[in-house]
């Protein structure tokens, strides 16, 4: 005798048994996925970060910046003092970048002051 089942019944046989009513037609490989149980909700691919803040300064804060950094021995204090204290970042950075430059600028005086020296006496 043949075997003559229709193509739903063949499918039907061909579901493992133990699985719930909710997912049948799924055959592990074949079709849809197995549902979530209840409650479950999937964590998110990244970590949340909390939102940035802006940090930037106005035209008025950088201006004060400028006008400090310009006097001859208060800016070294004030930039010694932006750069470690908790102030915006902008002005941390800045401060920082200064003090470099500032640095910078006395290594290569001490480096070239015989020749700044030798210049200035031949005159």
């Amino acid at each position: 005798m043949t075997d003559r089942r229709t193509r739903s019944q063949a499918q039907a046989a061909s579901i493992p048994r133990g699985y719930p009513a909710g997912q049948r037609g799924y055959a592990p490989g074949y079709g849809r996925a197995p549902q979530q149980p209840q409650g479950y909700y999937p964590q998110a691919a990244y970590p949340s970060y909390p939102p940035v803040q802006d940090e930037s300064l106005g035209v008025g804060n950088w201006i004060l910046t400028i006008i400090v950094s310009l006097i001859p021995v208060v800016n070294i204090v004030v930039l010694l003092i932006w750069s470690f204290a908790r102030v915006r970042q902008p002005r941390k950075n800045f401060a920082r970048a200064m003090l470099i430059l500032i640095l910078v600028c006395i290594a290569a005086l001490l480096a070239f002051s015989s020749v700044i020296i030798n210049l200035l006496q031949s005159y």
